[in-house]
């Protein structure tokens, strides 16, 4: 059994019109019995309904008088407090809010507040994740600028909150719920960036999916409860969408489960697909790939790869540098092993090393082929980019390159 603040209001509001108005008859321990339908002997419960009404009280939707000799036991002993507490009556907006006419909070969703539990493995790892953040006095500063009373906080005498982790659990299981709302609006707008500090990214996604898994969802800052949702599955790579350069050689001997062939078939093509575009089969390899991103301008039968784009860009230059070293470390780490081993590969392995070579046929297949040209007269144009075929990937620049002087009488060279 949970307490509804919502529920205690009409229960007292019924109270109130059976007698015509003024007060509800008997104490806090009465209309307590009387909403549960019979004598409520446990302890949680009880310090849960004084923490109700002292919510209700101070959100000025309810007024009432404490025996002088009670006011210290509200939480030593929360049975003898609500036995002397007396005149419950509710005020005119507790009123309004009890029979639903004006209201300034919006009624509970019962989608939210279903007796729908918060895993305490959850509370655990996000009151740690804050107690890592802050010391002891700033976490309580934090709590309290961020919507939590400590001062108001329900437990049974025996248990004090000591911790972050204490007072989330505090409220969960004894805050009735009202205390389950503040709950799940400090969770909500913790997850949501809305407080002073937030968990990093990794952790939040980690919640959300625990969370979703038994039915919480962050939805306007706060947590509300609705169907389990299974996680989404994390992204997979599939070998259909690796560069064509790649998969067309592998696809075979991966489909008849041959993993480690598979990828020195790839990158065996690989090599293939760079000597053409180059063409020159002079050179393989990590030594070609040297060559071909070397600084030095294009020479006779010495074409170079270029990055398109302006050389300083830092994006450009960094991939300009970047793709060959990239390049001879696939040749080393990938290409060699998979020609020198003989024990084959298992699937996922062979698959990281398929995505690998995809990544450096991408960034070959983008380049620019830049070949030596003869100088038109009064032209000292040496290594400009040629018109040279760069492959089908999704990424080709087709570069076409003015060379109308060489196709005309005065720029052909004379004998």
């Amino acid at each position: 059994m949970r307490w509804d603040d919502i529920e205690i209001l009409r229960a007292i509001d019924a109270l109130q019109e059976q007698r015509g108005g003024g007060p509800a008859p008997g104490s806090g321990r009465d209309v307590m019995n009387g909403i549960a339908g019979s004598w409520v002997a446990d302890s949680a419960l009880i310090s849960g309904f004084a923490y109700e009404l002292d919510l209700a009280r101070s959100a000025g939707l309810l007024t009432f008088e404490v025996l002088d000799h009670a006011v210290a036991y509200r939480t030593q002993n929360p049975d003898f407090y609500l036995q002397n507490v007396q005149k419950l009556a509710l005020t005119i907006t507790g009123r309004d809010r009890a029979r639903g006419r004006v209201v300034q909070v919006p009624l509970p969703d019962l989608g939210e507040d279903d007796g729908h539990l918060i895993s305490h493995l959850v509370l655990g790892r996000i009151g740690g994740a804050i107690e890592q953040q802050y010391s002891c006095e700033q976490a309580v500063v934090f709590q309290d600028e961020s919507g939590i009373d400590l001062d108001r906080i329900p437990a049974p005498p025996d248990f004090q909150p000591q911790s972050v982790t204490d007072v989330l659990t505090s409220l969960e299981r004894w805050g009735g719920s009202a205390g389950r709302r503040v709950l799940r609006g400090f969770i909500g707008r913790w997850l949501s960036d809305q407080l002073h500090t937030g968990p990093d990214d990794g952790l939040r996604r980690s919640l959300l999916t625990q969370l979703a898994r038994q039915g919480w969802h962050v939805r306007d800052g706060s947590l509300v409860s609705g169907d389990p949702r299974p996680p989404e599955a994390s992204p997979d790579i599939v070998p259909e969408s690796l560069h064509p350069w790649i998969w067309d050689a592998a696809r075979k001997l991966w489909e008849s489960e041959h993993y480690r062939p598979a990828v020195q078939a790839a990158a065996t093509a690989m090599n293939e697909r760079l000597q053409d575009k180059l063409g020159r089969h002079d050179l393989a390899d990590d030594k070609l790939i040297q060559e071909a991103f070397s600084d030095k301008p294009a020479e006779p039968g010495k074409p170079r790869l270029r990055i398109p784009g302006d050389p300083s860009n830092p994006t450009v230059a960094s991939l300009q540098r970047g793709v060959p070293q990239f390049g001879v470390g696939c040749f080393w780490v990938i290409r060699n092993p998979a020609t020198h081993e003989t024990a084959d590969w298992s699937p996922q392995e062979a698959l990281e090393q398929l995505a690998a070579l995809s990544v450096l046929a991408r960034g070959i297949d983008m380049c620019e082929v830049a070949t030596h040209q003869l100088a038109a007269p009064g032209n000292d144009a040496l290594g400009a980019p040629s018109s040279q075929p760069g492959g089908a990937g999704s990424w080709v620049r087709n570069v076409v390159v003015n060379s109308d002087f060489l196709s005309k009488p005065e720029g052909r060279l004379r004998r």
